[in-house]
């Protein structure tokens, strides 16, 4: 006989669809509750690092500096910082790629999933990490 089944299931195989389906809801919540933790670990650094700089704001703001100059330079560094935090994650990511695959299910073979770095990934990179920078710039600035 003939068994007719989605391309979505046949691709890794008509029992094996739910189980992969729950792997990857389980690791990318795992990888959004790992981001979460950073964010709110950066941002408690930048809050220390803002508190420490509150003389020299102070300073640049009494010598005639306008605020919206004092602001800009604030969320410059920040978002620079967090430009800088996601190439770093995706040097990580392209260089995990292997050892991810290699944790791969034994009944996936070569050519079953593609972990290419491609320009969807770039893009959701780059409007992550500028997201990330201008709200925690604007949250940290005093």
């Amino acid at each position: 006989g003939v068994a007719l089944v989605p391309i979505a299931d046949a691709a890794v195989g008509v029992n094996q669809r739910d189980g992969m389906v729950r792997a990857g809801t389980v690791l990318m919540s795992v990888v959004g509750l790992v981001l979460l933790i950073a964010c709110v670990n950066l941002a408690n650094l930048m809050l220390a690092r803002g508190a420490t700089r509150t003389k020299e704001i102070s300073l640049r703001a009494a010598l005639g500096a306008a605020r919206s100059r004092i602001i800009s330079q604030l969320m410059t560094e920040s978002v620079v910082l967090s430009l800088l935090g996601g190439g770093v994650g995706l040097l990580v990511a392209f260089w995990g790629r292997s050892l991810m695959w290699s944790f791969r299910p034994g009944f996936l073979n070569q050519n079953a999933v593609e972990l290419t770095l491609d320009s969807k990934v770039l893009g959701f990179t780059l409007g992550i990490s500028l997201i990330t920078g201008v709200l925690f710039g604007l949250l940290t600035r005093h």
